[in-house]
């Protein structure tokens, strides 16, 4: 039989130990799972320079924009100097004025009255025959007058054309004339220099050429006397100076008023005789000579 104090007592006995395990519970692993190993202490590794991306940094002074395409400037024409304008005619007298407005008057195509238009337009109704004898006379008549008018004119350039070809011919020579002298007044070596000017134009480049060319040819004399400046300039030469022109006499001393300056005019006449021969109306010199052969 068993003893039902000894139960009792296993009963506490067992239930300390159930409160004691739950105070102190005992540490347990989990099954299959290791133990983790801590983890060795990596070396320490310099921390990397972080890349920074390049900054655009703007120039210092904008970069200045093209500058837009100019169009050569072409020089402007030289102004063309307008002709001379001829000499105003002298005034006309009343006399001259008359005698104009008459022959004006006199060769002014002739305009019929009404009254003889009517008649002319009658007479050519009532005698269309005798009409046209008269017509037809008056055309021979006005083609006889206009020969006889060209015939006149002819006679007269006959006469006129001799003398206006020597005035043509005398001008031109003139204007030659003033020209040649202001060249070789502007260069004294003027015709040494201008064979050389004719073989330096042929050194000149092409668009050059022309225009000295021309100038050469027929040039005016100041572009002439310019196309040979350019050449002395070139090839460095210098024109010789001219001669000056000899000093005018010097005009004679006006005399004092008061005559200081005059010369005493000697009381002998002077010899007109040939020399070794004594004027007989000089008797002071025909003494002295005398004296003299004595002496």
């Amino acid at each position: 039989m068993t003893d039902p104090n000894a139960v009792v007592d296993d009963f506490d006995k067992a239930f300390n130990e159930v409160v004691a395990s739950m105070e102190n519970p005992p540490a347990v692993s989990p099954v299959g799972t290791p133990l983790a190993t801590p983890p060795a202490t990596p070396p320490e590794t310099p921390p990397a320079t972080p890349v920074v991306p390049p900054v655009d940094t703007p120039p210092a002074t904008p970069p200045a924009p093209p500058a837009p395409e100019v169009p050569p400037v072409v020089p402007p024409a030289p102004p063309v100097a307008p002709p001379a304008a001829p000499p105003a005619p002298p005034p006309e007298t009343p006399e001259a004025k008359t005698a104009r407005e008459t022959v004006e008057a006199a060769i002014k195509p002739y305009e019929p009255s009404a009254e003889e238009k009517a008649a002319l337009e009658k007479f050519k109704v009532d005698f269309p025959g005798e009409y046209v004898a008269v017509e037809a006379q008056f055309k021979a008549q006005k083609q006889q007058f206009n020969a006889q008018v060209y015939e006149a004119v002819q006679d007269v350039l006959k006469q006129v054309a001799p003398r206006l070809a020597s005035v043509e011919q005398n001008t031109t020579e003139a204007a030659v004339e003033r020209h040649v002298t202001a060249l070789h007044t502007a260069h004294a070596d003027f015709d040494a220099v201008v064979p050389k000017v004719a073989e330096w134009i042929k050194t000149l480049p092409s668009y050059a050429q022309v225009g000295a060319q021309a100038v050469f040819d027929g040039g005016t004399t100041k572009e002439v006397i310019d196309l040979v400046n350019d050449f002395k300039k070139a090839n460095n030469m210098t024109t010789p100076t001219p001669p000056a022109p000899p000093a005018p006499p010097a005009p004679p001393a006006k005399p004092k008023p008061d005559g200081s300056d005059l010369t005493p005019v000697s009381s002998r006449r002077p010899v007109t005789t040939p020399k070794g021969q004594a004027d007989p109306n000089d008797f002071d010199g025909a003494f002295a000579e005398a004296a003299a052969e004595l002496g």
